[in-house]
């Protein structure tokens, strides 16, 4: 018995990572925990790879939001007050939602460790 416990924490550490993993291998560390382990944490890495993925597509676009909020006083548009104001609701939509990502995966590998 103790022996499937201690597998179970195992488990539990190694899906942990994979949430954690958005501070020192994003997207890497969890598709390698779902490609090589088993079922428990094979699912959590799963959903980790997903979930990193969506925030840094996120990220990005929030980047470019705030590139283009940038360049637009360079560039001859019609209403660039109005264009400005579009880049920036994008940012700052795109932002909170990758910011969300990042806390619920934080969030999730607490839950992960703190679970018995």
């Amino acid at each position: 018995m103790l022996h499937i416990e201690n597998r179970n924490n195992n488990d539990n550490v190694l899906s942990a990572l994979s949430y954690f993993s958005i501070l020192f291998a994003p997207v890497i560390f969890p598709l390698l925990v779902w490609i090589i382990s088993k079922k428990q944490s094979a699912q959590h890495g799963k959903q980790a790879f997903f979930n990193q993925i969506v925030l840094w597509i996120m990220f990005f676009i929030a980047k470019g939001a705030d590139i283009f909020y940038s360049e637009i006083p360079d560039k001859p548009f019609d209403n660039p007050e109005m264009m400005q104001t579009g880049a920036i609701i994008v940012l700052v939509i795109f932002g909170i939602i990758a910011l969300i990502l990042f806390i619920k995966n934080i969030a999730k590998g607490i839950k992960l460790l703190t679970k018995e």
